[in-house]
């Protein structure tokens, strides 16, 4: 089961249908699928990886917000590397 991301930067806005996405947040390394319990925490810097159903990518990111709801993520960062 897939999910939608957004991730917005002041340079540019995506949005994905994704199958899971990883990053380090507040406390740790954070890992998302489908239908995971609400979260509201923290991005720090360092590397995002998002996989979907043509493959993995992997990103830079700069700290952040992430929020994750009813299926929809939205990760806000001051920048993003690998776009």
């Amino acid at each position: 089961m897939n999910f939608r991301i957004k991730i917005v930067t002041p340079n540019k806005t995506i949005e994905k249908e994704i199958i899971s996405l990883s990053f380090v947040a507040e406390n740790g390394s954070m890992g998302i699928l489908a239908n995971h319990l609400p979260v509201v925490t923290t991005v720090r810097p360092g590397k995002i990886s998002i996989v979907t159903n043509s493959g993995k990518n992997e990103y830079n990111v700069s700290k952040g917000l992430f929020k994750f709801d009813n299926n929809e993520a939205l990760m806000l960062v001051e920048k993003m590397e690998g776009l």
